[in-house]
């Protein structure tokens, strides 16, 4: 998924949310992701300094239909469920999802530093 295809999907939601006099849907989606208007406001338009990139990836994993290849499941997963379990904690008492948190460190997917 594009740059412009997160924005596009960002837009979206944004309109899905807007209440009858067509505002209130940024506000709405900054609150749901805990970040503040002026970063969805400025990320709309372009002009946002910070990590504009990890939000709109943020929004992708909750609302977007992008499958990767995961490595430790050997298939194609949601880009949702790829971030859930690169997220988790090392479990070192489970074999499965002690592989799986190794592998997740060592994916190309993964943007987070290990």
């Amino acid at each position: 998924m594009t740059q412009s295809d997160r924005l596009a999907l960002l837009e979206r939601l944004i309109q899905e949310r807007n209440d009858k006099s067509g505002k209130g849907g940024a506000a709405s989606v900054a609150r749901e992701f805990g970040v503040s208007d002026s970063l969805v406001s400025g990320v709309r338009k372009g002009n946002y300094p910070g990590d504009a990139e990890g939000f709109l990836e943020r929004v992708a994993e909750r609302y977007g239909r992008e499958v990767v290849w995961c490595p430790a499941c050997h298939e194609e997963i949601a880009l949702g469920r790829c971030a859930e379990n690169r997220r988790r904690p090392l479990v070192a008492t489970n074999p499965w999802l002690r592989q799986l948190w190794r592998a997740c460190r060592q994916c190309e997917t993964s943007r987070e530093e290990v």
